[in-house]
């Protein structure tokens, strides 16, 4: 079981999963940007919510939060990990 807190020795193994999320929202501002300018505007409601979920999953996967999930059973029921 891992140790609750957050130690800086876990940071190039999140940095790599976090790293395909990041990827993809700099992928989907810039087509959002790309396509307000060619074509139809997007929804700012969908790009809002599109934004806030990949922000929910990177709280999930990395971070102090992700550490917890393994710890207690509460918090690892609540992110579904």
């Amino acid at each position: 079981m891992h140790n609750i807190n957050y130690h800086g020795d876990e940071f190039v193994p999140e940095v790599l999963l976090a790293l395909p999320f990041i990827v993809v929202f700099i992928l989907y501002i810039f087509a959002v940007v790309v396509s307000n300018r060619r074509h139809k505007k997007w929804s700012l409601y969908r790009t809002t919510s599109w934004i806030f979920g990949v922000i929910c999953v990177l709280i999930a996967v990395i971070g102090p939060l992700a550490d917890r999930s393994e710890a207690t059973e509460k918090v690892h029921l609540l992110l579904g990990r």
